[in-house]
């Protein structure tokens, strides 16, 4: 006698009929209605509640990365060595589990996708604040938004250190980020990537321990994503309202969106952020007037490519084998 595999039961010789049917059980002669299909020469049953467990098993696993790929590596491994070595009944088993794996993939890509757009704006003014702050207000929203933005995945900041200085285009900021700037050079300390500032009122660093921040003024700047985020928050300095009349951020989530920023009127530092339950791939910001000011600590989503683990690869090989000798052993 075969060991069982896991899910199947021993049952006794009986009549053979469709899932669903009126089975009679020879040991009592009684009629149920059993949900099951029963392979007499086996003694197997197997049952329709095995199937609804693997799709929900499936379901957990899938929606789990990247422990869910694993599994499915896992799964191409069995898939190649059943068909290639298996009899008829453990076919049958794994027919049911790939049905089962595929109809929770499209369940879980139907569960991961965003029924419409929402956004969640973060703001907080420090107007006038110097140049070495504190930034209370801006802080608080600062990481307000940084929770919110973590739950769609890891987060960088691009602070502008260590990137030469001067007005050019595109800014290479982070690890998939670049910033395509349209502006006039207005001279050192107020056009492009600057290590000097003229005061609260100007543009200025807030990366601590830092230097460095952009400016742009009469002009606007394009945030490019090569891996699309669902956040964007940064540091707004020097702005006036004397100066500033109209600063906005446009992108597009699926349809246009255009979100208008608080503007300080004496200068100092704020922060403004936002998530977006839709991922964007640019956002441009824009000032068209003459104000002096900056942005710096840029934070956004971004996760490092990863790479296969060997055990996943190992694991895909095996089970491509196993299907190859399946179709060879094909009449």
């Amino acid at each position: 006698m075969e060991d069982l595999l896991p899910g199947e039961e021993m049952h006794p010789a009986c009549y053979t009929y469709p899932i669903g049917a009126l089975a009679h059980s020879t040991r009592s002669g009684e009629a149920a209605f059993t949900g099951a299909t029963t392979d007499c020469a086996g003694k197997r049953t197997i049952h329709l509640k095995n199937v609804l467990l693997k799709f929900c098993f499936s379901l957990m696993w899938i929606t789990a990365e990247p422990a869910g790929w694993v599994l499915a590596a896992g799964w191409v491994l069995a898939a190649g060595w059943v068909l290639a070595l298996g009899h008829r009944e453990r076919r049958v088993q794994l027919k049911e589990l790939l049905l089962a794996t595929a109809v929770a993939v499209a369940a879980a890509a139907f569960v991961a996708a965003p029924a419409g757009a929402s956004i969640v704006t973060f703001s907080g003014q420090d107007d006038g604040a110097p140049v070495s702050g504190p930034f209370p207000n801006s802080a608080a929203a600062q990481a307000s938004f940084e929770t919110a933005a973590g739950a769609f995945g890891p987060l960088h900041t691009a602070t502008f250190e260590g990137l030469p200085v001067g007005l050019y285009s595109p800014v290479a900021a982070g690890p998939g980020l670049s910033i395509t700037l349209n502006a006039p050079n207005d001279g050192a300390c107020i056009s492009g990537v600057a290590n000097c500032t003229y005061g609260n009122l100007y543009g200025f660093n807030t990366t601590p321990g830092g230097s460095q921040w952009l400016g742009f003024a009469n002009g606007s700047a394009t945030f490019n994503f090569a891996k699309g985020t669902h956040s964007l928050g940064m540091y707004l300095t020097g702005l006036q309202t004397v100066f500033t009349t109209s600063l906005t951020l446009t992108f597009f989530d699926g349809a246009s969106e255009t979100l208008n920023l608080p503007i300080n009127v004496n200068g100092g530092a704020q922060y403004y952020g936002f998530t977006d339950t839709a991922a964007i791939t640019s956002a441009t910001l824009t000032n068209t007037s003459d104000d002096a000011w900056g942005i710096d600590d840029v934070t956004y989503n971004f996760t490092p490519t990863a790479v296969p683990e060997p055990l996943s690869i190992t694991l895909l090989g095996a089970g491509l084998v196993g299907l190859g000798l399946a179709r060879r052993r094909r009449p």
